[in-house]
């Protein structure tokens, strides 16, 4: 699986950044930038799994993609 598949939602959240950045508000630029940057630190990771925001519908997918940030499987 190519880097861009694996990490499309990062991608996709930098490239919402670069492009929007000065009109986001302040939330939804804190919410977009967590989900671009989670791989710089365990700290950024960490933050993004305390975020209640993100999330992926079900508890049962939450859990398993929340436990695949924190190991930098996704």
């Amino acid at each position: 699986m190519t880097y861009e598949r694996r990490h499309f939602r990062e991608i996709n959240a930098k490239n919402l950044l670069s492009a929007y950045c000065d009109v986001l508000p302040p939330d939804d630029y804190e919410l977009i930038s967590t989900v671009a940057n989670y791989h710089s630190s365990i700290k950024s990771r960490l933050k993004m799994l305390m975020n209640n925001d993100i999330n992926m519908g079900s508890k049962g997918s939450d859990m398993f993609i929340k436990l695949r940030v924190l190991l930098g499987l996704l």
